[in-house]
This record gives structure tokens, sequence and C-alpha cells, in this order.
């Protein structure tokens, strides 16, 4: 299934916006935030001009009982109106609101839709996980060096995983998984204070998931026939970026390396942080309080599949479904308008 096909949009004289803006702008609501870019696109890059989020997380309690509490609904459309408003005062080309796996999985996504577009004024679009991966991938291989490279891509997001396997020469495969970091923090039961035994936990079902879920799908790991042999390993997400960089004691045998992780370094970053309070993480990590649990849910998730798919290292990416949403809707401008000049 491909990423939904916005058509362009059109300027007061009828031609389309991408002749004369590539400003475009993006909501996404995820399970444990929401989050607005505002990009010009420059060649085949996002350049940010505005972004904002906001930590709401629509998917707690939601992924065991399949509903989302109204209260939630009527904050996150409200958040998601005042994000419409900041983004119109940049005059974008084409503004998206995008709901990913919280509202696809929901029994009441209707009532969630209704209630944000009456608020926002603008269309909800509820993307399929098949959908959300390959705008994030989208996202991801526009990062210089990265385009036409052999890459598997994981996201790991609050409800759901996105996986895309991009081997030269044959194309892209995408996978998504429910299992995401908030979805395994409520199914073990896991706040407050977290222990040792509570490291376990996380490690075992992250192993199994990965086990049970992702080989299955993907059919291949670095420990058969060397299948992945040249693939580089991309994580993506702002905490990932914040764990790369996170200021931590005895860590000096990892001065000066790029942001990437091997499985030895992840793992010595996940039990640094896990010895720590939530709000000692939290200033290491120079996030959030609420966040740094789904952060460290979120490392565990990939220190297994680095350490079952046998690749040397992490790399970290800072592109996203934002990112791939407004190139992929600039593209589709621009082949219209080279359309529409044939025609002519």
């Amino acid at each position: 299934m491909s990423a939904p096909n916005y058509p362009a949009a059109a300027t007061t004289d009828g031609r389309p916006a991408a002749e004369c803006n590539s400003v475009g702008a993006v909501i996404d609501i995820g399970s444990n935030s929401v989050k607005l870019l505002v990009g010009q696109v420059r060649g085949t890059t996002v350049e940010r001009i505005y972004s904002i989020g906001e930590s709401i997380k629509l998917g707690q309690g939601a992924f065991q009982t399949r509903r989302l509490q109204p209260n939630v609904i009527e904050r996150v459309a409200g958040t998601v109106a005042e994000f419409v408003q900041a983004a119109s005062k940049f005059s974008p080309a084409v503004l998206r609101i995008l709901a990913t796996s919280a509202v696809r999985e929901a029994i009441n996504r209707a009532d969630f839709v209704r209630a944000v577009e009456a608020r926002a004024q603008k269309r909800v679009a509820v993307l399929s996980g098949e959908e959300e991966a390959e705008l994030l991938f989208e996202g991801v291989r526009s990062e210089p060096g990265l385009a036409g490279s052999p890459l598997m891509v994981v996201d790991i997001g609050g409800g759901s995983t996105q996986v895309i396997v991009s081997e030269s020469g044959a194309g892209e495969l995408y996978y998504s998984f429910p299992f995401g970091s908030l979805r395994l923090l409520e199914t073990l039961g896991l706040s407050g204070v977290l222990s040792q035994a509570d490291l376990a936990k996380c490690r075992l079902a992250t192993a199994i998931f990965v086990q049970h879920q992702m080989i299955p799908a993907i059919g291949r790991t670095g420990f058969e026939i060397g299948a992945f042999d040249g693939m580089r390993l991309i994580g993506t997400g702002r905490k990932l970026r914040k764990l790369a960089s996170a200021p931590l004691p005895n860590q000096a045998d990892w001065a000066g390396e790029p942001p990437s992780f091997t499985a030895k370094r992840l793992t010595f970053i996940i039990e640094q942080l896990w010895g720590m309070s939530r709000t000692e993480r939290a200033a290491r990590l120079a996030i959030a309080e609420a966040n740094v649990d789904v952060a460290l849910a979120g490392a565990i998730t990939l220190e297994a599949i680095l350490q079952r798919f046998g690749f040397e290292l992490l790399h970290t990416s800072d592109g996203n479904l934002r990112k791939g949403a407004i190139l992929k809707w600039f593209g589709e401008s621009q082949n219209s308008v080279a359309t529409n000049w044939r025609m002519a």
C-alpha cells in the first residue's frame, strides 16, 4: 500500500502551489506526543523553519482497551487547533494532519477524527502502519549519504515500531509492528521507580518481540548467510539522539565518537540511566521527565535488534514522518506541475 496521495494545493490564480511555494506543514498525532513541523523543501531535503511538540500520551490506557479517553481527545484536539494556527503564520502551501498507531487501533477513532477536525477545521488522515513506514523512510533517505544505500531503518514509536529494509536495486520493504515503547511499559505495568527486575522484564519482552514478530516477517538475521552484510542500521528520533549525546559518568571510552552505538555502548548507556531516578535521567537527557521511561524502553528494543541481527553499529537519524510527508507532497506537486506543462 502506498502513502496517501494528496492533491497539490493551488494558489489564488489557479497555478499549483509548488510553482511558487515549497513550504509545507505537517502535524503528527502520535501515541506519545503531538508534533508540528513547518519546513522548506530545498532540493531533496527539508530545512526546518519551525517545530513544536506537546507530550500528550494519547495511547496511554488505549492499547489495552482500544478506546481513546474523551478528556485526552479534547486535549489533543485543542493542541492540534493551536498548531494549525501556528503553522498558518508561515503561509504553507499545504498543511496536513496525520494520525498513527493509537488512533488507527482505536474502536472510537471516528469520534476522535470528528473532534479534531471540528476544532482544527482541517481533515485528519489516519495512516496505516505501512503508510507510516513509507513516509518515515522518505524522511530518512533524504539525509546526505543515505539515498540509494542499503539500509534497515527502525523507528520505535509509542504504540508501534516501523521497520524498512532497503537493498540496492531491490526497492524497499515496509513493516509495521504493534510494539512500541509506551505500549511495552503499560503491558508490563511499569511505572514509578524502576528496578533491575523491571529491566530484565523489558529485555525479555523485547527479545520475544524481535524473535517472534520481526524475524518471521523479515525472514533473515545477520546470523543467517550474512544477509545483512554491508547494510546500515538506522535508528530515528530525537530521544535516540539525546541518548547518543547524554553526558554520563565513566563514558571516556566513547569520547569523541559520532552519534552512533555499538551494542556494548548502548547497553552501557541503558544500564547507567536505569540506575538513576527519573528526575536524574531527565536532566541527563535534557528531555521532559514524562518521556524518560519511554526513551529507555525504545533503547532497550534497539539493543535487542542490534544484538539479534548482528549489526556492528546503530546510526542515528533525524529523518522522520513529518519530513517525509512534506517531501512526498512536494514531489507529487512538482510532478503535477510537469504534467500540466507538458499538456499545455
